[in-house]
């Protein structure tokens, strides 16, 4: 794995996007079996996840989307 080297004048922090965060958590929730089951606007305000078809799959999903910035370790020194 390649090595992460700072540029001189960016700084990245390992805190979690809160927008993101948010966004994803005020989503609804939307079971299907194809990504063309959830029509156009569906996409934008509810989850899903293609082949997921029911709520339990679906939520441990989600629980690991909403986890995983969490647990990014940090670059900084």
């Amino acid at each position: 794995m390649a090595q992460f080297t700072p540029k001189p004048g960016f700084r990245f922090t390992p805190a979690p996007p809160k927008e993101a965060l948010a966004f994803i958590r005020a989503k609804g929730w939307k079971v299907g079996f194809d990504f063309r089951d959830g029509w156009r606007e569906e996409h934008a305000t509810a989850f899903t996840v293609a082949k997921a078809m029911s709520m339990d799959v679906l939520s441990s999903i989600r629980g690991e989307v909403e986890r995983a910035p969490r647990t990014i370790p940090s670059t900084s020194p």
